[in-house]
């Protein structure tokens, strides 16, 4: 698989929040396209929260939270992955 910006991106966005699992992070990215649909969702995500939190002193808008909410949603999402790729590990390879 070729990384573009793009996806380069919602890897260094999934490394970013499990920094502790780098190498399962990677191989997981490499080889299900679910896990980088997710990775990617969570990247946008968080793009959405900086897009639409405001400069200080300006009105809080109502998106920021709903971005917050999914930007939570799809951590949870990626680290049950993460959790079920070790589950399926074996304890030789396991870091």
């Amino acid at each position: 698989m070729g990384m573009t910006p793009s996806t380069n991106a919602d890897l260094q966005s999934a490394l970013s929040a499990f920094p502790e699992d780098a190498a399962l992070v990677m191989s997981l990215f490499a080889s299900d396209s679910n896990f980088r649909s997710v990775c990617e969702d969570y990247r946008l995500a968080q793009e959405g929260v900086a897009a639409f939190t405001p400069a200080p002193g300006a009105e809080p808008r109502e998106e920021v939270h709903d971005y917050l909410r999914l930007v939570c949603e799809l951590k949870v999402e990626v680290g049950h992955a993460i959790h079920a790729a070790r589950g399926r590990m074996p304890p030789a390879s396991r870091e």
